[in-house]
């Protein structure tokens, strides 16, 4: 084939509300915009991008001459012509004086029952417009907006602090930024004493919050680029679940899927960062490896049709990245498992990823806040303690799964209910 080019140009502007001891300090706002080219020519692709103002001629030139990555002959960008029928926003319309009153809506709620919460809280207006053509005659306009917010509280009290810190986002100018502040709340509200943790294995309950902090580098299993690759000889080599595909590894009622065509969430959209159509992906069926999520590129390692999971930051060439991954729910209510744990460990907020889990299963955290439940309440917080286990070994027989769940920044999970879990104090 012959050389191909792709030209496209992403603009970011955001508007920020800064809170600083529970009080809106600043407001400032900050655009980005960066283009980019990407060339295919002799079975190479090269990539070349800047926030200057070089012409799309030098842009082409300066990636044709850094093509020298190997990708399969079949590598095609889309020849579609796509536009845009995207309704208005209504994030669009916000106002400043909006944003703010938004933002001490929030810390109103976080408040309410504890006047003496240290709040850091940012909000965030995303507007972002792609525009992206090739010399195949594809084209694509992208317009979206959304909402983000991040909070950290710290609670000083008997000379011991509490910290709870979360994320979220919606396209929405309902009251879900407000079941965010609640959930906030409750933290702390639950937080009454401090108990130590039963060690040793056990049944644990995680929250959405904590089980999408353990989902989001076993994403990475099911990422086209590292489940199917080409080998130095050129043929195809396969890591991870993908020789899996088709096997019933977990339990029946795990379902997993990334799905960019959901509406009214932040990171949905019609079309990707390289002119693909989105789509809805199952990646877990029924606990069935059914699925990847691939770029181009990857798609066309693995012998199959991109799944529109090309994004880009404002440099960097796409690379596979999952959009709203969704856990399916279960038939039964959070209070119905807090009712029948005698006595358990729910696990609300937990640290950051070793990155090891993708590959293996294995995790090991620290808990950064934890109830433990007596008799179907919460008797108290646990903190300090650490959490282990096999994340892919526990998902094959799921004690509970609630049918309530939420949103923790691009991933919806229930509470689910897991078995074999260690916990050390």
């Amino acid at each position: 084939m012959d050389k191909q080019v792709e030209l496209i140009e992403r603009n970011l502007d955001v508007t920020r509300v800064g809170c600083k001891f529970s009080r809106v300090k600043s407001i400032e706002q900050q655009s980005y915009r960066g283009r980019a080219a990407r060339v295919i020519t002799n079975s190479k692709v090269g990539h070349a991008s800047t926030t200057d103002g070089l012409s799309d001629d030098q842009l082409i030139q300066r990636a044709t001459a850094s093509a020298q990555v190997k990708v399969p002959t079949t590598l095609a960008f889309p020849s579609d012509l796509s536009t845009s029928d995207q309704a208005h926003s209504a994030v669009d319309d916000l106002t400043e004086s909006d944003l703010r009153d938004w933002t001490r809506q929030m810390l109103g709620v976080m408040r309410q029952h504890n006047p003496h919460l240290a709040i850091e809280l940012n909000v965030s207006r995303i507007h972002e417009t792609i525009d992206l053509h090739n010399s195949n005659g594809g084209k694509a306009h992208l317009s979206r907006s959304w909402l983000e917010a991040e909070t950290w509280i710290e609670r000083h009290a008997d000379g011991e602090v509490l910290v709870a810190l979360d994320r979220f986002a919606t396209t929405q100018l309902d009251d879900s930024h407000l079941d965010f502040a609640r959930r906030m709340a409750r933290r702390f509200r639950w937080a009454r004493q401090p108990i130590e943790p039963v060690s040793g294995p056990q049944s644990v309950l995680f929250s959405p919050s904590a089980f999408a902090s353990l989902l989001e580098p076993m994403l990475m299993a099911f990422n086209g680029s590292f489940a199917f690759n080409n080998n130095s000889r050129g043929g195809k080599r396969r890591s991870g679940l993908s020789s899996q595909l088709g096997k019933p590894l977990f339990d029946p009622r795990f379902n997993l899927y990334d799905d960019a065509t959901l509406p009214a969430r932040p990171y949905s959209a019609w079309v990707d960062h390289e002119g693909t159509r989105s789509q809805c992906t199952p990646l877990i069926s029924n606990g069935v490896v059914t699925g990847f999520y691939h770029n181009l590129i990857s798609a066309a390692q693995a012998e199959v049709s991109s799944t529109g999971n090309g994004w880009r930051d404002m440099l960097e060439p796409p690379v596979p990245a999952p959009t709203n991954v969704r856990v399916q729910g279960g038939d039964v209510t959070l209070s119905d498992i807090l009712k029948s744990m005698n006595d358990g460990l729910l696990i609300d907020l937990i640290g950051e990823s070793d990155g090891s889990i993708g590959l293996t299963g294995e995790f090991s955290r620290t808990i950064v806040l934890a109830y433990q439940i007596k008799h179907g309440r919460v008797a108290g917080y646990v903190r300090g303690a650490s959490v282990s286990g096999d994340l892919y070994h526990a998902l094959q027989n799921i004690e509970a799964l609630s049918c309530d769940g939420y949103w923790s920044d691009d991933i919806f999970t229930p509470y689910i209910q897991l078995g074999n879990i260690t916990v050390l104090a």
